[in-house]
């Protein structure tokens, strides 16, 4: 996956099913979880959805757990 993270870069907007494949979930899954608000979206323009590679990579930092040290 880090090639097409580097194709992509951090700003840029990538569709649903990029995101799917980075995070190794379904396209259903991406939809749920934008419908739930739990992930980081834009909508360009009315019915689109994009996301931003660094706004993504934010959000699964957020939700990384640590052994506490």
């Amino acid at each position: 996956m880090e090639s097409r993270r580097d194709r992509t870069g951090g700003g840029q907007l990538v569709k649903v099913e990029d995101i799917a494949e980075m995070l190794g979930v379904s396209a259903k899954t991406v939809y749920g979880w934008v419908y739930e608000g739990t992930i980081p979206f834009v909508k360009p323009t009315r019915g689109t959805l994009r996301f931003r590679v660094r706004d993504i990579e934010a959000w699964l930092e957020q939700r990384t757990h640590r052994p506490h040290e």
